[in-house]
């Protein structure tokens, strides 16, 4: 009996080694099978080569054989459940089935690829085209989280991994949601700085124009500010204040961080008249000049007091103000130059025929530039009190309406009433000439002008506004399509970061140039 217990024994334990010896072929023979599944290339067992398949479905895609593509996207993902090629086929289902129009059916695969958390370029794709497609189908709030999740992701992997024309179109589709439907002026901001328009296509260039407008313009219409006129003559800012002056309504003081706004006019407080053609603002004061002489506010008392007459003479229609050097200087239409010595107190008036006319003021190494209406540029001698005829430029001139002059960095630009921009350079004392025909400026009947630390800007009356950039010598125009609400701009004036045009019959619009 023992002899046959240990044969049993003995074949039982054989039996038992043969089975573990098969199990375990057949589990490496697994291994095997799943192991070519992840390389790319045909095994001694005729495996189906992984990369040739996708490169097959990448051609039928191209060759626009949607139908067929999912198929063998379905097929490969079948028999291949663990390749390494996984993601990709996810996103080519879910781009092919988005161009069959099978958005729901695209949203799924889309989906499977971002949710396996692999930060690979398929996984980045994908979330940017379910970002469209539900930016598309105004799940805005969804498709927002979708794509910022991306490019997120995308800091893994590298910006340069997709094309930047792709990711413009994502910052715009960013910058739209934040300022549309979030409301968030800085977070639309700071995703429209990244964009680059000329990767843009025509209808994403219209949707640029339209955030650009939104995010750099503000308004101020008329109504708003509590004045019965649109038509702005005269502006001035004041720190938060804004002093806005009208043709024919008054004066109004609009407090930007606020919103609210104070009306002047004439017979409620000391203003001399409603029409308002000049402001200039010191520490202390507000000099506002009018049809029938000065009115001054006091910001200490909230007080106005009048200057109708100047030694016996009456300054009527006064058309601009400047204060520099201890002195006031007051040009009017008809009566000449006024100036006031602060430290004298003293008013000194020059009535000479050469600048009976005055539009323009500016200070020009410690002298006084005077453009007039028909002498066209004088020099104002602040040592001596002379006035002489700025012979040289007055020589090269075609126009003596002069409307601005501006002295920038040795610059001299010269605004005319008809007859375009010019700037005379004293370095080379050349001239040169900015006209509505050679393209630089939209009209050639320039009205005002100012200095900001990015750009010279030039109001005109019928073309909007001319800006010029010292730092790459161009040019640009700012009119209806750029998101200025009017072609008449009678006066501007800025602030750190913003520019205000006063428009004739538009109120006040205001530029963000950041």
């Amino acid at each position: 009996m023992v002899p046959r217990v240990k044969l049993y024994v003995n074949l039982f334990v054989f039996c038992i080694l043969v089975f573990s010896c098969a199990s375990a072929t057949k589990s490496y023979e697994k291994r095997q099978v799943h192991s070519s599944q992840l390389l790319p290339y045909l095994s001694e067992n005729d495996f189906i080569d992984e990369e040739k398949i996708i490169h097959e479905i990448n051609v039928l895609f191209t060759e626009g054989k949607f139908e067929t593509s999912i198929d063998k996207l379905h097929e490969f993902r079948y028999k291949y459940p663990n390749s390494h090629y996984l993601a990709q086929t996810y996103y080519l289902s879910g781009l092919t089935l988005y161009k069959l129009d099978q958005r729901f059916k695209a949203k799924y695969y889309l989906k499977q690829c971002i949710f396996q958390n692999k930060k690979n370029i398929w996984e980045i794709k994908s979330g940017f085209l379910l970002g469209q497609i539900l930016y598309q189908d105004r799940f805005f709030e969804d498709g927002f989280n979708i794509l910022v999740m991306t490019l997120e992701k995308l800091t893994y992997i590298g910006f340069n991994s997709i094309s930047k024309k792709n990711l413009d179109q994502i910052y715009l589709i960013l910058a739209e949601i934040s300022l549309n439907q979030k409301k968030d002026k800085n977070l639309a901001y700071q995703y429209f700085i990244n964009i680059n328009f000329s990767n843009l296509d025509n209808d994403s260039r219209n949707k640029y124009y339209l955030i650009q407008k939104k995010l750099r313009w503000n308004y101020l219409p008329h109504y708003k500010i509590g004045l019965q006129d649109g038509n702005i003559s005269a502006l001035c800012v004041d720190d938060d204040d804004i002093w806005i002056g009208t043709w024919n309504g008054g004066l109004a003081r609009y407090t930007l961080s606020s919103g609210k706004s104070e009306v002047f006019t004439m017979g409620k407080t000391q203003l001399l008249d409603n029409a308002i053609r000049a402001i200039e603002i010191t520490d202390n004061y507000v000099w506002v000049g009018t049809f029938y002489g000065l009115s001054v506010y006091s910001k200490a008392s909230s007080k106005w007091k009048t200057i109708d007459q100047i030694n016996g003479i009456k300054p009527e229609i006064i058309s601009v103000i400047k204060f520099f050097n201890g002195n006031f200087f007051v040009g009017t239409l008809g009566s000449g130059l006024f100036v006031f010595n602060i430290a004298m107190n003293k008013w000194t008036h020059f009535s000479q025929k050469s600048i009976a006319y005055i539009l323009s003021i500016e200070n020009f190494n410690d002298n006084l530039l005077v453009g007039t209406m028909t002498s066209g540029i004088n020099i104002f001698d602040l040592t001596n009190n002379s006035i002489t005829n700025f012979q040289t430029i007055n020589d090269l001139l075609p126009s003596k309406n002069i409307t601005m002059i501006l002295f920038i960095d040795n610059d001299l630009w010269i605004g005319s009433y008809g007859s375009g921009l010019f700037k005379y350079n004293f370095d080379n004392e050349q001239l040169f000439c900015y006209s509505k025909k050679s393209g630089e400026i939209a009209d050639d009947w320039l009205l005002c002008g100012t200095r900001t630390e990015n750009a010279v800007y030039f109001g005109t009356f019928g073309g909007g506004v001319s800006v010029y950039y010292p730092n790459t010598n161009t040019w640009e125009k700012l009119d209806l399509s750029k998101g200025l609400n009017s072609f008449d701009v009678a006066s501007i004036a800025s602030s750190s970061k913003n520019v205000y045009f006063g428009t004739l019959g538009e109120g006040v619009s205001i530029y963000n140039e950041q």
